[in-house]
């Protein structure tokens, strides 16, 4: 092969399982991309992929050639990243794993701005509350909420958000406003199952603070579905203040319990693989990051002084 085009896709082939992903990422034909793995194994004289009817499947050698090509790709890329350094245009593709609701009301609205600053990157969104494995997952940076198990990862801190408990004015009126926290045992209280913990809240009380393990009879498993779901009557959610302020500010959802909720930061960072020199590209993305959010720009001055007084007390100070 006179240049690595048909090596990404085979490579994507067998990352992804499938011939229809490796297609569409790479702007082929399914039958196209087919025919270049069966072009590759010709060549080795060897099967790479276990062709079933649910999965594709890489063979032992399979495995093999995809580790090495992955290393032979990332210092092409670095090559290609330092040249373009070297020019000031950053260049290539581009992998991001973001939690749903943080894309949907604030990363993509600000996208066109980036994409419009860096027309050569070419940036495929991972969009899921299921936290991505950004070693094994071929991912260059991860946005990430909360405690971070892997020490390993590179972190860049963004800033702090905070959540609240709401709920809408049609489901008050119709279940009734709780008055203290023991009084959700008797309500529908919305959570994503995909994090474990969130269905344990956190209050103040006499003695310092307590988690009240919360219930529902609905099972969610989408951040965006909790909000759409207390937006339409169905419970009491626990949300984060990045998407809180539209719906509070149009009447359409009211806080429940805030004199008791425990309103503490929680770190919004990005994270990236370890051993790996930061490319052009993922600086660009850093960067565009942190300056759009990183002064909270969901939070009004007002909303700004209220969180971070409820966190003083929640703290104890």
């Amino acid at each position: 092969m006179k240049d690595f085009s048909a090596t990404k896709i085979v490579v994507t082939v067998l990352e992804t399982g499938s011939f229809t992903a490796a297609a569409s990422r790479h702007d082929i034909t399914v039958s196209a991309a087919a025919k270049l793995v069966t072009r590759v194994e010709q060549q080795l004289g060897v099967k790479l992929i276990s062709r079933s009817t649910r999965r594709l499947k890489p063979t032992t050698e399979g495995e093999i050639y995809l580790s090495g090509m992955r290393k032979i790709l990332t210092d092409i890329g670095q090559v290609e990243e330092e040249i373009a350094l070297h020019r000031g245009v950053p260049r290539g593709p581009l992998r991001v794993s973001c939690p749903n609701f943080i894309f949907v009301y604030q990363v993509a609205p600000r996208l066109p701005s980036f994409l419009e600053r860096f027309p050569q990157i070419q940036l495929e969104m991972n969009i899921s509350d299921r936290r991505v494995d950004l070693i094994s997952g071929s991912v260059d940076i991860g946005v990430r909420l909360g405690e971070l198990e892997d020490s390993s990862l590179v972190v860049r801190k963004v800033c702090d958000i905070f959540r609240g408990l709401y709920a809408s004015p049609r489901y008050l009126e119709r279940c009734g406003v709780p008055r203290t926290p023991q009084d959700l045992l008797r309500h529908e209280c919305l959570f994503s199952n995909q994090a474990a913990g969130l269905d344990r809240w956190l209050f103040r009380t006499e003695t310092g603070t307590e988690h009240l393990k919360v219930s529902t009879r609905l099972s969610l498993d989408d951040s965006v579905a909790v909000l759409l779901s207390g937006l339409a009557g169905l419970g009491i959610i626990q949300i984060s203040d990045i998407v809180s302020g539209g719906p509070v500010s149009r009447g359409e959802l009211v806080p429940v319990l805030a004199d008791y909720y425990a309103a503490r930061p929680i770190a919004l960072s990005l994270v990236m693989p370890p051993g790996k020199k930061r490319s052009a590209r993922v600086s660009a993305f850093v960067d565009f990051f942190i300056s759009e959010f990183g002064h909270a720009p969901w939070r009004s001055p007002a909303t700004e002084g209220k969180v971070k007084g409820a966190a003083r007390k929640s703290s104890g100070r």
